[in-house]
């Protein structure tokens, strides 16, 4: 039985328990917990839909008025207008590539290249300026960390100078080294 909810939408009611109202989309979870919560009311199962479940006694009647019954039904069944028409045909088109073409038509990136080397996140952060923060260190730990950590990005900063004549250091970048 459906039921109608303002602002809600449209809910279910459960066939074991007539004071659940269920969302249809919900149905098929709640049946099975609700199935086994009351082992004691046998109702079975429609053939054509699994969320009916239906008094023995009205489950003949069901059968022959189900409104999933078609959905079976039409696949089973072809008429004689469908029998006479063949079955359409696609054209086969058969299409050849280059490899440089198939290449480009992927792009640069290749999934099944193995000779790559696994992307290393440490050495990234080592060879360029990431900010690396200090963590479970002692204090002595911590400074030394900063230390080198200063010196790694002084050194990055030559190295992008030489690499850039044209382009002046950021100031601030080069710490004081104590």
């Amino acid at each position: 039985m459906s039921i109608r909810v303002p602002l809600y939408g449209e809910l279910l009611q459960c066939p074991y328990e007539r004071s659940h109202l269920i969302r249809p989309e919900r149905m098929q979870v709640h049946l099975i917990k609700c199935e086994k919560q009351h082992p004691h009311i046998k109702l079975q199962k429609c053939l054509f839909n699994y969320t009916h479940h239906i008094k023995p006694e009205e489950y003949q009647e069901h059968l022959r008025e189900c409104k999933d019954r078609i959905l079976v039904e039409s696949s089973r069944y072809v008429t004689a207008g469908e029998a006479s028409k063949p079955p359409p045909v696609q054209p086969v088109v058969e299409e050849h590539y280059t490899p440089e073409e198939v290449a480009a038509a992927w792009g640069e990136e290749n999934w099944d290249d193995m000779d790559e080397k696994p992307y290393d996140p440490q050495k990234y952060c080592r060879e360029n300026k990431i900010i690396q923060k200090a963590r479970l260190m002692t204090k002595s730990e911590k400074r030394a960390f900063y230390q080198a950590e200063s010196m790694r990005h002084d050194e990055l900063a030559k190295k992008e100078a030489m690499a850039s004549p044209t382009k002046e250091p950021q100031a601030g970048s080069s710490r004081k080294k104590k």
